[in-house]
């Protein structure tokens, strides 16, 4: 019996998520440098799925570091990790149950020096694989950080492959911000001015239907919520313009469609333009 659970999880180990895991697999210890990214350039990493991925092997039906996890979208890098001539873009691991955005763990070297360590996922930038360890980086002096660190297993459905690293000359990034920039204001600018231009219309036809609003009998309609209300121009108001409107019909003011029932007529005084000439 034990000699069939050794061989279980010596099948449990050697789970990959990749090609690239098995580069990573053999430099568990191995040290490297984590820099900040060259201000003369732009890296980001785009990943249309995303990642879930447990510390735990997958066999194992109790998972105490809870998910594991990489949002979909766009990420800006700004620190990299390199080792062995190899560069890794890295973006911070965050975590559910307990909910974390980035997973930081206190550790101590063989020295007895203590602090705490970030988990990062590391992404190769020439094979742009994810890699099946995390790095880790402090900022103290302790001898634990800048190093592959924790082993994980990515959940059911998701795959270490779908990564996209892109490196561009933060000039060229610079100017096309500023163009895109530039493009959204001149939309903008454009879509007022559009407003703007209807409402002179409005305003323009509102003045042509005045006089017209303002004979008596003349057929008028105003719509308030969803019910629409029709009556005829009774009376105008010598000293301020307004005029009377005896309400006979309303109507559904998303169709235009009069209702069944007849209302109670009744008279309202208000301002002509919130009335438009209509027919019925």
């Amino acid at each position: 019996m034990g000699s069939a659970l050794r061989k279980w999880a010596r099948a449990i180990v050697v789970v990959g998520i990749g090609s690239g895991s098995a580069a990573v697999a053999g430099q568990a210890a191995a040290n490297g440098q984590t820099i900040f990214v060259d201000p003369e350039v732009v890296v980001t990493v785009e990943t249309s799925k995303g990642v879930h991925a447990h510390i735990s092997p997958p066999l194992v039906p109790v998972t105490f570091s809870g998910l594991w996890y990489i949002e979909p979208g766009s990420y800006t890098i700004r620190r990299e990790a390199r080792v062995d001539g190899r560069r890794y873009a890295l973006i911070p691991w965050a975590r559910r149950q307990p909910d974390e955005k980035i997973i930081l763990e206190e550790k101590k070297d063989k020295a007895g020096c203590r602090s705490v360590v970030q988990h990062f996922a590391a992404i190769d930038m020439e094979t742009q694989e994810l890699q099946n360890r995390t790095w880790v980086f402090t900022r103290s002096d302790c001898d634990i950080g800048d190093r592959w660190d924790q082993r994980f297993w990515l959940a059911r459905g998701y795959t270490g492959d779908d990564f996209l690293v892109r490196e561009e000359p933060a000039a060229l990034v610079a100017e096309r911000k500023t163009e895109a920039d530039r493009a959204a204001r001149l939309a903008e600018a454009l879509a007022q001015e559009e407003n703007r231009e209807r409402q002179r219309e409005q305003e323009a036809l509102l003045q042509l239907e005045a006089p017209a609003k303002r004979q008596i009998g003349a057929t008028v309609c105003r719509k308030r919520g969803l019910i629409g209300f029709a009556g005829y121009t009774e009376q105008v108001s010598p000293d301020t313009g307004r005029i009377r409107v005896r309400i006979v019909r309303h109507f559904d003011a998303s169709n235009g469609r009069f209702l069944r029932a007849t209302p109670p007529e009744e008279n309202v005084w208000d301002d002509p333009d919130n009335w438009y000439r209509c027919e019925f």
